[in-house]
């Protein structure tokens, strides 16, 4: 995904914008997001912030279409040339997706502060970026024929889907319609989320380590062999079915525990102990782990009466923190014409977002300290990001050291 597009013209510092490239705006934007929605969930776990507003679906929104919305906006943005040979989005029309990202939350953060039914009905307004993409990313696939990334259509599709099922949950349409499960659309999008990290992971981390295996001379040959691979594939959807339509149901439990131990096969095939001297690809495969962990944890819900949110969490701190700072700090190096290697500070932002989602997953069974773990949990992540954002943040807004364009 680093590879990009080389014109003739040189880029300076007088003609460069942020704007030269899809992943700048969003990368940068992720990594603040990653630490904004995190404070009033912290203050309000602390019992200094008590908002009208259901915390937790507002918390959830703005961690998914807020902070992962925008990871996953740079990564396709920057990808999709590379996949279709196509044109850039750049300029104008790149400003005008990161405008709708801000518009969406400027709304949410005043529906978090003003109850009023108004500032609810404001929300749809969130819907613009992900719309905006989806149809502009399915003409690109669909024009150039690129069959093999169409599931992204599918995957884009499901996350706006489950934006407007979280926006009408708050607005309280779900509920006057006779759906009284709350927090569907945050389920739909988590699982969705899950699925894209199956693809993704799936060539990104494979693809990362045989480069790198290669450049030490290891003979280590990466397995990826269809026997797994469509397995993997079929449970992942299997899990996000079921978890819709039959949650907490043996079944439920059966699939998920069948598609750890599946997604483990998969991920040891990628020699993962074979880059324990390189952070930047060991943290891709830490991430997968802690997918692979996640589910086992969702399978042995049942057995040993875990609560919910122990996979969940496990996934989402785990997998997503882990997976969205290992691509966006690789992709902005290779994307700006450095070397692929992290400095300590973005290493210490791994072992930091390890920790955090460590103590998460212990928090539950704290009692009385559960509050305060997740405190800390809250602390190690908000200090990972800004490590994440001190470093990365000149990267980003400063053209390419080798001064081609992008």
């Amino acid at each position: 995904m680093e590879k990009v597009a080389v014109k003739s013209q040189q880029m300076t510092p007088k003609n460069f914008s942020i704007f030269t490239y899809g992943f700048r705006p969003f990368f940068l934007l992720a990594g603040v997001y990653a630490i904004l929605p995190i404070l009033p969930w912290g203050l309000n776990l602390a019992g200094f912030l008590q908002p009208s507003v259901p915390m937790q679906t507002w918390h959830a929104h703005e961690m998914i279409f807020g902070f992962v919305a925008a990871g996953i906006s740079g990564f396709l943005l920057s990808a999709i040339p590379n996949w279709t040979n196509t044109s850039p989005i750049i300029g104008k029309d790149l400003k005008r997706l990161v405008y709708y990202w801000l518009i969406g939350r400027f709304v949410f953060w005043l529906y978090l502060f003003f109850d009023h039914p108004i500032f609810g009905y404001l929300l749809f307004l969130d819907l613009m970026l992900p719309v905006s993409q989806t149809l502009r990313f399915s003409k690109i696939f669909i024009t150039t024929g690129n069959k093999r990334n169409f599931i992204f259509i599918g995957i884009l599709l499901a996350l706006t889907s489950a934006n407007l099922l979280l926006i009408c949950e708050l607005n309280g349409f779900l509920e006057e319609i006779g759906i009284e499960r709350s927090g569907l659309g945050s389920i739909l999008a988590t699982n969705i989320i899950m699925i894209a990290i199956v693809v993704i992971g799936g060539r990104v981390t494979p693809n990362f380590t045989r480069n790198y295996l290669q450049l030490k001379n290891s003979t280590y040959i990466i397995s990826k062999s269809t026997y797994i691979e469509k397995p993997a594939y079929l449970l992942i959807f299997l899990n996000a079915l079921v978890d819709l339509f039959m949650p907490h149901s043996n079944l439920s439990y059966a699939i998920a525990f069948l598609a750890g131990a599946v997604h483990l096969w998969r991920l040891s095939g990628w020699g993962g102990l074979k880059v324990l001297d390189n952070p930047i690809v060991w943290v891709l495969h830490l991430g997968y782990l802690w997918l692979v962990i996640a589910l086992l944890l969702k399978g042995l819900e049942g057995i040993f009466n875990l609560p919910y949110n122990y996979y969940l969490h496990s996934f989402t701190v785990g997998t997503i923190g882990l997976y969205m700072i290992g691509i966006m700090s690789r992709a902005a190096l290779g994307h700006t014409g450095r070397t692929l290697i992290v400095s300590h500070l973005i290493t210490a932002a791994y072992l930091l977002l390890l920790g955090a989602v460590i103590i998460r997953s212990f928090a539950p069974f704290l009692g009385s300290y559960s509050n305060s773990a997740m405190l800390a949990t809250i602390i190690f992540w908000s200090v990972a990001y800004f490590l994440y954002v001190w470093v990365y943040f000149p990267i980003l807004i400063q053209p390419r050291v080798d001064g081609k364009p992008g």
